[in-house]
């Protein structure tokens, strides 16, 4: 039978174990499945590449979690040859922007039964320089107030209740990103490239966006006063982000050091590090 590893993160906000065991009862009989429970950052990433790279046939990693674990699975996969890896997410976690990119209205059970997975885009970042890294997102890379919400979030006890709160709390507190763009110097309050449609459930980034289209949103804005910011939100949530670039490839050179976010995970970035962001197409067969 094919194999199917189910990890959960017992720390993902949501009913991350709940799903997990619930979707191996469903599987049970028609796969060898295994139910781990992530013990560290980092550790589904290590668990990814092992299976990776000691599986020979079809094997199936599927995710219970927030975009953050996921994150994890995706470089673990995505960083050796995969052609054998199918994976896939179980949204159990705080945004989930990946899954609801993603899903096509069936059940995850259905889709893996019936072997229904999308061959997906995957978003590269190369960092050279002081930081020699090389990183992919299933759904976005963020600098500026992205990295910045985003780090408040992961260091706070999330409920239903203050999310709103911590984000409104330190929307006004975030340090621009400095960088050289084509010879440029410029300074953005946001830069984000994205291949979901929306982020965090309501930033609305465009109808063109996809996983499939071999390209990205650029979302670049700068320096917002409250007025603009307010109007930015509003814009975000509702119309949407029209005047974006779609782009394979962008590149420039950090003029401070700097925090991103790929997906859920934060991570620093240093002073003239040369980063890169590219789109690796159709490299990841995926399902939610």
């Amino acid at each position: 039978m094919t194999p199917v590893t189910i990890l959960f993160n017992p720390h993902s906000t949501g009913v991350s174990e709940t799903r997990a065991r619930r979707l191996a009862d469903q599987l049970e009989g028609l796969f060898e499945v295994t139910v781990v429970a992530t013990q560290y950052q980092g550790h589904a990433e290590k668990i990814a590449a092992q299976i990776t790279k000691e599986s020979e046939n079809i094997h199936v990693i599927v995710c219970s979690s927030g975009d953050g674990t996921y994150n994890e699975v995706v470089n673990g996969v995505v960083s050796h040859p995969h052609d054998h890896i199918r994976t896939a997410i179980l949204p159990s976690g705080n945004a989930n922007d990946h899954y609801h990119a993603l899903s096509n209205g069936k059940t995850l059970a259905h889709r893996i039964i019936t072997s229904d997975y999308t061959d997906i885009d995957v978003l590269k970042l190369v960092s050279t320089g002081k930081d020699n890294l090389e990183r992919y997102a299933h759904s976005y890379i963020g600098f500026g107030l992205t990295p910045h919400i985003g780090e408040k979030l992961t260091a706070a006890h999330l409920t239903k209740w203050n999310q709103g709160w911590i984000v409104m709390r330190n929307l006004f507190s975030v340090k621009p990103v400095k960088i050289i763009h084509e010879g440029h110097q410029e300074k953005f309050d946001n830069l984000v490239f994205a291949n979901v449609p929306r982020m965090s459930k309501v930033i609305k980034i465009s109808d063109h966006t996809s996983l499939t289209n071999g390209k990205f949103d650029v979302v670049k804005h700068k320096s917002l006063t409250l007025a603009m910011l307010v109007g930015y939100l509003f814009r975000a949530s509702t119309l949407g982000l029209h005047n974006t670039d779609r782009e394979k490839r962008w590149h420039f050179t950090l003029e401070k050091d700097s925090h991103v976010q790929l997906d859920g995970e934060v991570m620093h970035l240093s002073k003239y590090d040369e980063i890169t962001i590219s789109v690796v197409p159709h490299t990841l067969a995926c399902a939610a």
